[in-house]
């Protein structure tokens, strides 16, 4: 499987063409939510913009969604381009958005493709990135009668957790990477504890 990568700090930057002013930005999302929001800010903050540009490719389960927009710039002249620089540094859960004021010069096809990759180039040059590892969650039925050592393991073992108690005892998740799952399922079989 190729190795992707994902936004571990988010970018900007800014350039004139022609007397067009172009600001990139990228972003880290988790969800199409997270992308429409940003968006949506994104346009509060430039009201006086011409055009609003983007792309996101986004990781979901196993899925990989992808959208852009033109804003109004010619067809695959501004969302195609930021879109093929995203894919071509293999990121995932990560948006760009190009901003556009009009400076009074048309730029031509040619020209509009070039800045608007440019754009995403500036913005993801002053971001840092880092190897995206699989992760599954699992899941554990803990008894109360276990508590202390089940919390002996997830404070040895340094795993981040979320627990659900009822009179019984507490379901655990636990986000885990996927080279790791089947150490943390025998720590908790030693206990008698079997994954969900």
């Amino acid at each position: 499987m190729e190795k992707s990568f994902e936004l571990i700090e988010p970018g900007e930057g800014e350039f004139y063409e022609k007397g067009s002013k172009f600001i990139g930005l990228a972003k880290i999302i988790e969800s199409e939510a997270k992308a429409k929001a940003l968006i949506a800010e994104q346009k509060a903050l430039h009201p006086k913009a011409n055009h609003l540009c983007y792309a996101y490719r986004l990781r979901i389960d196993k899925a990989v969604v992808e959208n852009l927009s033109d804003d109004g710039e010619p067809t695959h002249s501004a969302g195609q381009p930021i879109l093929k620089q995203i894919r071509s540094a293999r990121l995932e859960n990560c948006l760009i958005m190009v901003v556009r004021y009009f400076g009074g010069v048309k730029l031509g096809v040619g020209g509009l493709i070039k800045a608007y990759r440019q754009g995403a180039v500036m913005a993801l040059g002053e971001t840092k990135k880092a190897l995206v590892i699989p992760h599954t969650v699992l899941s554990f039925s803990v008894p109360y009668s276990v508590w202390g050592e089940v919390l002996a393991i997830l404070d040895k073992e340094q795993l981040r957790f979320e627990a659900k108690h009822s009179s019984e005892g507490a379901i655990i998740r636990i986000k885990v990477e996927k080279r790791n799952a089947d150490h943390t399922v025998g720590l908790f079989k030693a206990l008698k504890i079997e994954a969900n």
